[in-house]
């Protein structure tokens, strides 16, 4: 036999839960890769059985807080891409045990404020993108205990400058990317003056 295939990438509106179902065949996978397909819940059943993912992108796809119950024993996954789906707060928190994460992109999802209550135990976190979503300043007080983080990306979100206070008690930040939202010039600056060491993103 030859070496193990540890990535897989399956691309298109033609990639449906049926092809999804061969994954299980693959139990040494480290990176799967399923965007803008057709792929929903019933298809991602099989990741329960993928347990050495390291890294997991599904985005620009169907799936719904359903699909993140199968999530939950992949207590290796370090980077998780969830980009323009359909998952909300609920589905949050069956990521809780994935404790192991140091990337997470939940860009141009439903979640709000509360969702980000469930991140609070990923203290590995160092990149985490919220672009796009319904958060609000409220919101950032659940990330001040990730005390890794270094990248927040919350452009196109409604933050201003009270949810940079926030974001002054991380003291790792390295860079904060805050195009269209309600920040001011003034805001940026009490952030910069905190974190000298932070790139202000606008």
């Amino acid at each position: 036999p030859g070496e193990p295939i540890t990535g897989v990438c399956l691309t298109g509106k033609y990639v449906s839960d049926r092809a999804c179902s061969h994954l299980k065949s693959l139990p040494e996978l480290h990176e799967l890769t399923i965007q803008h397909t057709l792929v929903t819940e019933e298809g991602l059943v099989c990741l329960k059985e993928l347990t050495e993912l390291k890294t997991l992108n599904i985005h620009h796809s169907p799936i719904h807080d359903a699909a993140l119950t199968h999530f939950e024993d992949l207590t290796n996954l370090q980077t998780l891409n969830l980009e323009h789906t359909q998952i909300t707060d609920a589905g949050l928190a069956s990521l809780e045990k994935l404790n192991q994460l140091q990337n997470l992109n939940l860009a141009e999802t439903q979640i709000t404020d509360a969702g980000l209550e469930h991140l609070q135990g990923m203290k590995r976190l160092r990149l985490l993108s919220l672009h796009g979503t319904q958060i609000t300043d409220a919101g950032l007080m659940h990330l001040t205990g990730l005390t890794n983080l270094q990248y927040v990306f919350l452009y196109e979100t409604q933050i201003t400058d009270a949810g940079l206070v926030h974001l002054e008690k991380i003291k790792n930040l390295k860079g904060v990317y805050l195009a269209n939202t309600k920040v001011t010039d003034e805001g940026v600056k009490k952030l910069t003056d905190a974190l000298p060491n932070c790139e202000i993103g606008r």
